[in-house]
């Protein structure tokens, strides 16, 4: 990328392109100010610099020298110019659809001394038509291809640049996105085998939820996964998966060390996989349970034990046909046998006195609204085994994802509805939060319990105990009723994933039904005000997703499972019907339209 000399004005050329009063310094970037372009509160974050923060550190990251760099919404030059500036990629190719910003940023290439640069005016697809509608507004970040979202002050016909051709033409190896709601029309069918890195600004207000999951989805089955940050933001970045050998065989002339630096790249050895008990009580969970397990196929649990009681939707009927297909054993809860109201915990002492409990390596607890998300290697329990190190306890804390603004129950998987979770990164009044722990089945336990086990306390056995991160912590050994930790810090080799609300019918359902931990007990309000997180999306359930996708058709494909899925659907969907048709459930859903919507 060249450079030219820097200039504090602009040349009569320039003017007579583009008029401006004033050269704003933005960290080491000239940005031209015009008052016709850019308004007062945009000046306000130009000077006192904070403007695109996620954007500029995320690409700081993605963009080596000598990378070919495709930037769709290149807004008023100022990405281009601190990534031509920082980076040095050997290509790279500014594309905006609002005519009236191409001036300025050429502009601002001339100011930061930056040459080569590409600028092209234009909406990137392969769509047929030759040119577009283009909505103006009086921000210049708010323009866009949809008319509805806010008013607009005029409409431009602006032409089409052919996304296939320029990919193949160009071969990029980043991407860097912000073209307001329009990403996933443009991802979808678009080949990006040469793409290594994509920082990408996601619009959850123009798309809602289900936007925000298509795109993770198209991203996920091209090999992307997002990069760990260390706050949530609206920007994310996303990284092909890749070892480290197929890295080294690329021709690419980009440096390799910050790409191996983030690369999660564990050993595991397929012919000794750990094996893995997990428990779990139910009842009523019919439309919920083959992506549960499935999911938990997939990540590498071998045994999977349901306890269920008082079922009155088919979820018991459903689990018996998969304990015959010899996927789960499905037990009834020891607990009613014995009249004890306490549900969970009896079920937990019976499973240490199954056969499947002796012969397994590590043992977890874990309910159907619980996946457990693997962040490292391939995202199975023995890359997460092999990234922890040696552990007797793994303590991995929760992460709630909300409602997401949907009212009512549709059958479908949980993680593609809810997307939308709580802030990995909580101020220290709200970070402590629960863990579900996995337990190294050794001489040193005494007991399991649903979220820590309890061991021997003894010099001569003491047990070693980590976090989510792989973190020593003498957090729960210290104090026998600790449950949960600080999160903060905690969630770098795993999450545990938690769908505690889904719909708000689903909640309400579940108020209804009562709790399967102890009986006569229901959830509250305060459930729903601690666990309605829907503003982040950095959590998503990808590495193992191809693999649930295959086992989960599978089932589907047993003509007597599917039988029966869909008949626990109907009889959920009819119970619902009863819930919303009862007095103080019609009340607690009117009072939670009212302050959630």
């Amino acid at each position: 990328m060249k450079k030219g000399p820097a200039a504090q004005k602009s040349t009569k050329t320039s003017a007579e392109k583009f008029h401006y009063s004033d050269v704003i310094e933005v960290g080491n970037i000239k940005i031209p100010f015009s008052p016709n372009i850019i308004s007062e509160s945009m000046e306000k974050r130009l000077r006192h610099n904070r403007y695109e923060g996620g954007e500029t550190t995320k690409s700081a990251i993605a963009v080596c020298e000598g990378d070919r760099v495709i930037e769709l919404g290149a807004g008023i030059g100022y990405l281009s110019s601190f990534v031509c500036t920082n980076s040095k990629p050997e290509q790279y190719i500014a594309i905006e659809a609002n005519p009236d910003l191409i001036p300025v940023i050429a502009e601002a290439h001339r100011l930061n001394g930056i040459e080569d640069v590409q600028i092209l005016n234009g909406i990137l697809t392969d769509q047929s038509e030759e040119r577009f509608d283009f909505y103006l507004r009086a921000e210049f970040w708010a323009s866009s291809m949809e008319p509805d979202s806010r008013p607009y002050m005029r409409v431009e016909k602006v032409p089409k640049i052919p996304a296939s051709d320029l990919f193949k033409k160009v071969k990029p190896t980043v991407l860097l996105i912000d073209i307001e709601g329009a990403e996933a029309e443009l991802l979808e069918g678009l080949d990006l085998g040469s793409v290594r890195e994509i920082v990408i600004e996601l619009h959850a207000k123009v798309y809602g939820a289900n936007g925000i999951g298509r795109i993770l989805r198209l991203l996920s089955d091209q090999g992307f996964l997002p990069v760990p940050e260390n706050r949530d933001t609206t920007v994310r970045h996303f990284r092909r998966v890749a070892t480290k050998t197929a890295v080294k065989k690329s021709p690419s002339k980009m440096n390799l060390s910050k790409l191996y630096d983030s690369l999660s790249d564990y050993p595991v050895d397929p012919k000794s996989p750990p094996r893995v008990m997990i428990a779990t009580c139910m009842k009523d969970e019919g439309p919920f349970i083959l992506e549960w397990i499935a999911w938990n196929k997939a990540i590498g649990i071998q045994d999977i034990v349901v306890f269920t009681n008082d079922c009155s939707d088919g979820s018991d009927q459903l689990l018996d046909r998969l304990h015959e297909m010899g996927e789960v054993i499905h037990l009834p809860n020891p607990a009613v046998v014995v009249n004890s109201p306490a549900f969970q915990p009896i079920a937990l002492k019976y499973a240490q006195t199954m056969p499947e409990f002796r012969k397994a390596d590590y043992f977890l607890s874990i309910d159907v609204d619980e996946f457990l998300n693997i962040r490292v290697g391939d995202g199975t329990i023995s890359a997460l085994i092999m990234a922890a190190g040696e552990f007797d306890a793994l303590s991995i804390s929760e992460l709630n994802h909300g409602c997401n603004l949907r009212k009512n129950f549709e059958p479908g998987w949980v993680m593609d509805q809810f997307p939308g979770h709580q802030t990995e990164y909580p101020g220290p009044r709200k970070a402590h939060r629960g863990v579900k722990t996995l337990t190294r089945i050794s001489d040193k336990l005494i007991s399991i319990r649903n979220h820590r086990p309890d061991f021997i306390a003894s010099k001569q056995k003491t047990a070693i105990w980590r976090d989510g991160s792989g973190v020593p912590t003498a957090h729960f050994e210290d104090e026998p009723t600790n449950n949960g930790i600080d999160c903060r810090g905690r969630y770098n080799l795993a999450s545990l994933d938690h769908y505690a609300l889904r719909s708000l019918d689903d909640y309400l359902a579940k108020m209804y039904r009562g709790d399967v931990v102890r009986k006569n007990q229901k959830v509250g309000p305060r459930y729903w005000r601690l666990r309605n997180g829907n503003t982040d999306f950095s959590s998503q359930l990808l590495r193992a997703r191809k693999i649930a996708e295959k086992k989960y058709q599978a089932f589907k494909k047993d003509s007597e499972l599917a039988c029966l899925h869909e008949s626990c659907c109907d009889r959920y969907s009819a119970a619902i019907k009863r819930v919303r048709e009862d007095e103080p459930f019609v009340e607690r859903r009117n009072l939670i339209l009212e302050n959630s919507w």
